[in-house]
C-alpha cells in the first residue's frame, strides 16, 4: 500500500484514514517503548511534556459509541468503522494488540507478534491478549452463520507456551448450531506449535443467515 499520508497523493477520503493511521501507529510504538523504557528522568519529563501537549491537538470525543458517525464528508467510505477503530484487532485504536486479520472468510484468521508491553509471564505472551483474539475471531465466524451475535460462554485451553515475538496465528470455525446458539472453535499456534485451544457458543439474536446448514461444519 503506497504511503498516503506522506505522499499526499489520493482522495481526500483516502488521505483522512491514511493520517489517522500514522497517528495510531506511532502511538503504538510509543507505548511499546515506553512499557520498557530505562529513560532519565529528564527524557521520561519531555516525553509527559510532548504527550500532554499531544493531548490538545484534539478535541475530546462527544460521541457515546464509535460507531456513531464520526467521519468529514467523504472520508466515510474508506472506513470499515467496526474493524479499524476496533479494541481488539483495530489499525486505527493504538489501545488494541498488534493484531492483522488475514483471512475473514472461513476459517477466520489472525496473526500477530508480540512485544514485551504484552507479556504475562516472563518471556510469555499474556493469556488475555490470545483470549480476545480467540473471542474476535469466533464471533466473525459465528456472524457468518447468524446475525446479530453475542458471545454466550467462552472456554480456553492453554496447552503451550506462547513466548514473545513469536508469530501468533489464529483460525477460527463455525461448527454447528442448536436452535440460535452457534458452537464456534478457535486453535491458536506460536511458531507452529499449538499453544491455545478455544471454544465458545455463541447466540444469535436475529437469526440464522440462508446459508447456515453451508458455513457449518461438524466437530471431530
Amino acid at each position: 500500500m503506497p504511503d498516503l499520508a506522506s505522499t499526499g497523493a489520493g482522495s481526500p477520503a483516502e488521505l483522512h484514514q491514511a493520517q489517522r493511521l500514522r497517528a495510531a501507529a506511532a502511538l503504538r510504538t510509543f507505548i511499546e517503548r515506553l512499557v520498557g523504557t530505562e529513560a532519565s528522568l529528564a527524557e521520561l519529563d519531555a516525553a509527559a511534556r510532548a504527550c500532554e501537549a499531544l493531548r490538545e491537538l484534539l478535541p475530546p470525543a462527544s460521541r457515546t459509541s464509535r460507531y456513531q458517525p464520526c467521519l468529514p464528508e467523504g472520508a466515510k467510505a474508506s472506513y470499515d468503522i467496526p474493524f479499524d477503530t476496533d479494541v481488539v484487532i483495530g489499525a486505527l485504536n493504538p489501545l488494541a494488540a498488534p493484531y492483522k486479520l488475514e483471512q475473514r472468510e472461513r476459517p477466520v484468521t489472525l496473526s500477530a507478534r508480540f512485544s514485551l508491553a504484552y507479556e504475562g509471564v516472563p518471556g510469555q505472551v499474556h493469556g488475555a491478549h490470545l483470549m480476545a483474539g480467540c473471542d474476535w475471531a469466533m464471533g466473525v465466524a459465528a456472524a457468518s452463520v447468524a446475525n446479530g451475535v453475542v458471545t454466550g460462554t467462552m472456554s480456553t485451553r492453554f496447552v503451550a507456551p506462547a513466548p514473545l515475538g513469536a508469530l501468533i496465528r489464529l483460525e477460527a470455525t463455525p461448527e454447528r448450531t442448536e436452535g440460535r446458539k452457534l458452537f464456534t472453535r478457535a486453535v491458536v499456534t506460536a511458531d507452529g506449535v499449538i499453544c491455545a485451544i478455544a471454544e465458545a457458543v455463541f447466540i444469535g439474536r436475529h437469526g440464522l443467515r440462508p446459508d447456515a446448514a453451508s458455513a457449518t461444519v461438524q466437530a471431530e
